[in-house]
């Protein structure tokens, strides 16, 4: 008798085990697998944040970071649960990238400067930062991108060629 019903818990605990696997949120849509390269004409654009924004609220935002080759996986996040892919529609796609500037000066010596010095560092590195950018500031805001793209279910493999927007500025 005892052996019957641990047969039947173990069996109930796998059956809801297996069924809470992979469980989406309400509300969270299904994804195509997606990949998106970010290049400058031949060039890829390694460490670039991407971000797929949709038109109207959504509880859930897809979003990428690409690779040294300019490749990145999308992923779509709703709380806590993610999975990888887009959900198929026309995206408005905001791009960004760290600048890879670095001061000359230690904390203690940036410490250490009166004011006036520190501002001329400030000003300084904010010309470097500005100048390194990869992007127009436009392209880190919703409101002012210009760059759409349309997620399909026949077409997981997305080039994004930004020489054209670039070119423009």
């Amino acid at each position: 008798m005892t052996s019957t019903f641990f047969r039947y818990l173990i069996f109930a605990l796998g059956g809801i085990a297996i069924s809470g696997c992979d469980r989406a949120p309400q509300g969270f849509p299904s994804v195509v697998p997606c990949k998106i390269t970010v290049v400058k004409g031949d060039v890829p654009l390694p460490e670039v944040n991407i971000m797929f924004i949709t038109d109207g609220g959504s509880l859930w935002f897809t979003s990428a970071q690409s690779d040294s080759t300019g490749v990145a996986e999308l992923r779509t996040f709703m709380g806590d649960y993610t999975k990888n892919g887009a959900p198929e529609g026309t995206y408005k796609i905001t791009l960004s990238q760290l600048a890879q500037v670095k001061s000359e000066w230690t904390q203690q010596q940036l410490f250490d400067m009166s004011p006036a010095e520190k501002e001329s560092e400030r000003q300084r590195m904010a010309k470097l930062i500005a100048e390194s950018r990869s992007f127009p500031a436009e392209f880190e805001n919703a409101a002012t991108t210009p760059i759409t793209v349309e997620v399909k279910k026949t077409q997981t493999d997305i080039r994004l060629d930004v020489t054209e927007w670039i070119g423009k500025q």
